[in-house]
């Protein structure tokens, strides 16, 4: 008689441990299939699923609503012949499940079970988990497990709708961003030709290199960024001109040696209006060291070889090679292969030679004629 007791306690501690196992099973395989999921009816599938195999429930569903507008987020049911979506949801045990925040248990006439579970957190309540089982034995005995489903499916939510309205503020932020940079960009285009107005000569010119500058960035592997940051510089580079009178500006014949002083001096006024904008702190390069030269006779520094960072460097190969092609008062427009032989003829002593070596090879194969920006 005693070892018949004892075989029966042991059988039924078995069932009880394996029962515990695979409760735990589910439970964990919920809270991590949660987290990873893209989207709120990913989740809401997973959670009915679960409660479905945890209570081996004829029926399991599923409301979630959205905040704070409280409108149906997504509803379904799992049964054994699988999901279904857009199912009547029960409304009125749902709302007052929602309201009161607590389980709520109903018995049928046919001695099914129907169990209302509120899926909430001490933030927000999500929404209701129900199920129907059959037998009402068996329901009394799953409810606790189901409560504990319910709470932790709850916490796992909140996490994942973080996550979720995290990535969304991402994006809106990452939308208006990019919408402000484009602002920005059009200032500047409208800056420039202000400049340009002022200064004839050089009409349209910071545009033109600007694009040239970007597909040489390209070519040294230059990100996006520096890109960007690159035509910027291109269009601002000559904004310390603003600075400059307009009799030394446009003189007719050449500058006298205190002129020309006067006239070196727009890279330091270029670099003292932008230098506490954020915005533009990445084409402080270009507007600063556009004019240092590959042997170190340029100015404001004296920068020489690779001391001039390699923004500049590829901006003076699109700047010159633009300047000789194009009308001026004081010579003649020289043609691209002659620009091309100077170029060549001052790389390793004003220009860098690798760059001259890149332009070289887009200037023979079109694509300097060709250039376009991309929108972002």
């Amino acid at each position: 008689m005693t070892q018949a007791v004892a075989a029966i306690e042991s059988s039924w501690l078995i069932d009880e441990l394996r029962s515990s196992n695979v409760t735990t099973s589910i439970l964990n395989n919920l809270s991590s299939g949660i987290l990873g999921t893209e989207n709120i009816q990913e989740a809401a599938q997973l959670i009915a699923e679960a409660a479905h195999r945890l209570a081996t429930a004829s029926v399991a569903g599923i409301v979630l609503f959205s905040s704070p507008d409280k409108k149906i987020q997504t509803a379904l049911e799992i049964t054994s012949e699988g999901t279904r979506f857009d199912q009547t949801v029960p409304l009125e045990f749902v709302k007052q499940t929602l309201a009161t925040g607590e389980r709520i248990t109903i018995a049928s006439g046919d001695a099914s079970v129907h169990i209302y579970l509120p899926i909430k957190t001490s933030l927000r309540k999500y929404g209701v988990l129900w199920v129907e089982i059959e037998d009402e034995r068996q329901a009394s005995s799953q409810e606790q497990k189901l409560q504990t489903l319910a709470n932790q499916a709850a916490m796992a939510l909140e996490r994942t709708m973080f996550l979720i309205d995290s990535r969304d503020k991402a994006i809106e932020i990452k939308g208006a961003y990019q919408k402000l940079e484009n602002s920005y960009d059009e200032t500047l285009t409208a800056l420039m030709a202000a400049l340009d107005a002022r200064d004839r000569e050089t009409e349209g010119h910071s545009e033109r290199v600007g694009k040239v500058a970007y597909l040489l960035g390209e070519k040294f592997d230059l990100t996006e960024l520096q890109r960007n940051s690159l035509q910027r510089g291109s269009l601002l580079h000559d904004i310390g001109k603003i600075g400059i009178s307009d009799a030394i500006l446009n003189k007719v014949g050449a500058l006298t040696e205190e002129e020309w002083e006067i006239m070196r001096k727009h890279p330091v006024i270029g670099r003292e209006i932008i230098k506490d904008i954020p915005f533009l702190q990445d084409a402080l390069p270009i507007i600063y060291c556009h004019h240092e030269r590959w042997n170190g006779s340029g100015y404001p520094q004296g920068l020489r070889g690779e001391e001039i960072p390699i923004e500049a460097r590829i901006f003076a190969v699109a700047d010159i090679f633009d300047a000789l092609t194009s009308i001026r008062p004081y010579r003649k427009k020289l043609t691209e292969a002659e620009a091309l032989a100077y170029l060549k003829d001052q790389a390793g002593i004003l220009v860098d030679p690798q760059v001259v070596a890149v332009f070289e090879h887009l200037l023979k194969i079109g694509s300097i004629h060709s250039v376009t920006i991309p929108r972002k």
